[in-house]
């Protein structure tokens, strides 16, 4: 695999691609780094940048219609993603997948493979906090009567259902799809989420954002906006005020 790499740099070199030798080099250091027995830290903000870079490149010289601009567009969104700028990433690869529908055909293997990527993007991943070694897909919210015997009152319950646990590589047929207090899930880095429910900063409700990390101490989420005129950095939030957002909103014209 380094032989072929290396010879690759080479060809590259010769054709002034200067984008693909640097995507080359950064393979053979991975290799390098495996065969000295060490695990290489992935840069991920050096691979964003270079992605960027490469979709640019090609979207500029090929245009947005040609297969290696698409595929270069979906390594874009995956390195966006890493970040978790993943609202961003689904959305990009939606406007990737309507290019290449209409360019090249819903049935074409280009257009396929975008839209598997697509629906990998969608899927709402979250863990179940007495199983956290094991990987649910959020379906829906569903509400749940629950009486309360003090005083015979009637109380909702929030719900999630999900499915799983999902299994590497997936088998869907293996999975069972059942009910989940929302008390009980927690919810994966990369989730994007929806704020309700705030009571002091309400201007923040029904903002979106990505869930970054969480913090045991605090009990909260680091949540990172990615909207227009909303402060841009992790904001701790508590659950109870995050929903899971399944589908995206419109992205409001600039």
């Amino acid at each position: 695999a380094k032989e072929h790499y290396e010879m690759a740099v080479e060809i590259y070199s010769n054709e002034k691609d200067e984008l693909s030798v640097s995507a080359t080099e950064k393979m053979i250091a991975i290799i390098n780094a495996r065969l000295d027995g060490v695990e290489r830290q992935v840069d991920h903000d050096a691979n964003l940048n270079m992605e960027r870079k490469k979709y640019k490149f090609y979207l500029d010289n090929l245009g947005q219609n040609h297969i290696t601009t698409i595929n270069a567009g979906i390594s874009y969104a995956q390195a966006l993603s890493d970040l978790c700028y993943t609202i961003v990433a689904e959305r990009y690869v939606a406007k990737l997948h309507g290019i290449s529908q209409r360019a090249h055909g819903s049935d074409h293997d280009c257009t396929v493979e975008v839209l598997t990527c697509l629906k990998r993007f969608r899927e709402r991943r979250v863990y179940i906090k007495s199983r956290p070694n094991e990987t649910f897909q959020a379906l829906r919210y569903e509400k749940s009567d629950t009486n309360n015997d003090d005083d015979d009152q009637v109380t909702q319950k929030r719900l999630l259902v999900l499915q799983g646990p999902i299994a590497i590589p997936r088998n869907v047929a293996t999975e069972q799809t059942f009910q989940q207090d929302c008390a009980n899930v927690s919810f994966a880095i990369g989730t994007p989420v929806i704020f309700q429910g705030l009571i002091v900063t309400t201007s923040l409700n029904d903002k979106i954002g990505t869930v970054k990390e969480f913090d045991k101490e605090t009990n909260k989420y680091a949540i990172y906006f990615q909207e227009e005129n909303v402060v841009k950095k992790a904001l701790g939030v508590e659950e109870q005020f995050l929903h899971i957002l399944f589908d995206l909103p419109e992205e409001e014209e600039k």
